[in-house]
């Protein structure tokens, strides 16, 4: 779709997904400026999480359910790429859950 997209183990490929606390990632996506997508859509229930949100301005687009396949979840997110697109020209911090036909924002309400 002419998009450039990284895995977790492109990114940080000498430790396992796991191995990469989830506010040390949150982070380097503010410092870097990326959009992040991912399948944790509980990113806004932990208190250190949400601080690392507000602080880094990051981006983030979740699946809301985590028991999907990846082209399952690869699906979700091309069905949407246009409503992804203009929210991620908007600054941050911001969480939104991607569902099979639209996007909603989770965090802040």
């Amino acid at each position: 779709m002419g998009f450039r997209v990284w895995a977790m183990s492109d990114i940080y490929p000498n430790e396992t997904d796991e191995g990469v606390a989830d506010v040390d990632w949150i982070e380097r996506a503010g410092r870097e400026n990326w959009v992040v997508l991912t399948k944790d859509e509980r990113i806004t229930r932990r208190p250190d999480e949400v601080e690392a949100l507000e602080a880094s301005g990051v981006r983030v687009f979740a699946i809301g359910n985590q028991h999907l396949t990846g082209p399952q979840m690869a699906g979700y997110y091309t069905a949407n790429i246009h409503r992804i697109v203009q929210r991620a020209r908007k600054a941050g911090p911001f969480v939104d859950i991607v569902h099979p036909k639209t996007v909603e924002r989770r965090w802040p309400k």
